[in-house]
């Protein structure tokens, strides 16, 4: 059977949301008429993520190899389904997928990790120019507050980190485990410039 992305997650969707991975997903905004966005409303968010709908889901980037994100269905959506509540109806929707991703992006790098990756001057450099870049990305959103970038600082660098300057959200393609697992298989990008008029570099390329 095919399973069909949501229109608003999958990969070259016309109608794809436009979300900085470095944020939370209540900063994700759809095209509602020409270049004017919006915010995803809750009828959005409660939308099943995938067509037909699934109950468990993995999330995988290229740019975290050693990295799977896990996601099962969330009870509390279901809660208040109402007396004809079907057990079987409940599903992974487009906030859990967009939940979870934004979880795991925004977690401390483990100092274990850290050791073995900064022995790579590429990682080590990688993730230092993006740490750079989302304190100032933080700094430029709260101009008044240093506290806010401060406590990014903190926190050091964050798994979002390894994004590179690739953090830009670009949608989600299918596949399927040998086991018939079912995966989404993230996609990110870069920032657009007046410069460069190409289509977005996949997330192979170097950043």
């Amino acid at each position: 059977e095919k399973h069909e992305v949501h229109r608003l997650l999958a990969k070259d969707s016309p109608l794809l949301i436009h979300h900085d991975l470095r944020l939370s997903p209540t900063s994700a905004k759809k095209l509602i008429y020409g270049s004017i966005s919006t915010p995803l409303n809750s009828d959005d968010n409660c939308d099943p993520a995938t067509n037909p709908t699934v109950q468990h889901l993995r999330v995988f980037c290229d740019l975290l190899p050693d990295t799977c994100i896990c996601i099962d269905v969330n009870p509390d959506e279901w809660t208040d389904a109402g007396p004809d509540y079907d057990e079987a109806q409940a599903c992974v929707t487009i906030s859990d997928v967009l939940g979870a991703t934004a979880h795991m992006l925004g977690e401390e790098v483990d100092l274990v990790k850290y050791a073995l990756d900064s022995g790579n001057p590429d990682i080590e450099g990688r993730l230092h120019r993006a740490a750079k870049r989302r304190y100032s990305m933080l700094r430029n959103r709260q101009p008044g507050d240093r506290t806010y970038c401060n406590d990014a600082k903190a926190r050091g660098y964050l798994m979002v980190d390894y994004l590179g300057s690739k953090y830009l959200f670009n949608g989600f393609t299918f596949a399927w485990d040998e086991d018939m697992t079912p995966w989404f298989i993230l996609e990110t990008r870069r920032e657009k410039t007046a410069s460069k008029t190409s289509s977005p570099s996949p997330s192979t390329t170097s950043l």
